[in-house]
């Protein structure tokens, strides 16, 4: 896949999945900047949970590195930035049935499998971890319309700081192939001077 900022690559993603028994297992994406270098990766494992699963993302220009571990059952967020002391969150075990705790590329694996519920309710919240921040925010996945084979998504964030830079996230899901097209929202890759940025991830097979 390649984001867009601007008008410009700002960097590449190469992605690769796992699955077991036809059910995922293990995914990994390299982050590739535009002289052909790997500056980051996030690799997730879902023997603990499908929408939550053990991760870690780690970015070589700055010696950050967090994500998601599960001790006797509870989620645990960490976080190392530029090389430093891991701090860590116990965030629990989930929080009910009528909410989903998710994390990394989770979300993404449970729109393969839940795309049907996600249509017939129309939006479901979602409590997203933001590992680097060792936080959690409140989300709404809301299904728009479809269109050609293609499905309409957007996630909005009710935490207001994260309101300002981008006010939704916007997919497109291929539903007969079960693929994610087009992602429009915050990156999880900072700039090179450790700032949020925005960008459009266009997704090729």
């Amino acid at each position: 896949s390649e984001a867009v900022s601007k008008g410009r690559i700002i960097y590449r993603e190469k992605h690769e999945a796992e699955y077991r028994n036809g059910k995922i297992a293990r995914a990994k994406t390299d982050y590739i900047s535009e002289d052909g270098k790997i500056i980051a990766y996030i690799e997730s494992f879902f023997n603990d949970s499908l929408t939550a699963p053990a991760h870690v993302f780690e970015d070589f220009r700055f010696g950050d590195r967090h994500g998601a571990r599960y001790e006797d059952g509870d989620v645990i967020l960490f976080s190392v930035i530029e090389k430093g002391e891991e701090e860590t969150r116990n965030v629990g075990r989930d929080f009910g049935p009528s909410v989903l705790m998710v994390g990394c590329q989770g979300f993404f694996y449970y729109l393969q499998e839940n795309y049907q519920v996600l249509r017939e309710k129309g939006e479901i919240p979602l409590k997203l971890l933001i590992t680097g921040n060792l936080d959690i925010y409140d989300f709404r996945m809301e299904f728009k319309e479809e269109k050609d084979g293609i499905a309409f998504i957007n996630i909005r964030i009710s935490n207001w700081f994260l309101r300002l830079f981008a006010p939704k996230l916007e997919l497109r899901y291929d539903i007969a192939e079960k693929k994610l097209l087009y992602y429009k929202g915050i990156s999880n890759i900072l700039d090179d001077k450790r700032k949020l940025q925005n960008a459009e991830i266009f997704y090729k097979y």
